[in-house]
């Protein structure tokens, strides 16, 4: 955790994300997370 200019708190996260042919897998979703795990590319 770290302050902001205006000192206010702040926070980071980060994925481990597996980029294929077809799109991209994240790996480190956590159960609470509403984005998908898979993301497919459109082609």
């Amino acid at each position: 955790t770290v302050k902001t200019k205006d000192r206010s708190l702040s926070a980071q996260y980060e994925h481990t994300i597996v980029v294929t042919d077809n799109g991209c897998e994240i790996l480190t979703l956590r159960k609470d997370d509403t984005i998908p795990a898979i993301i497919s590319h459109n082609e």
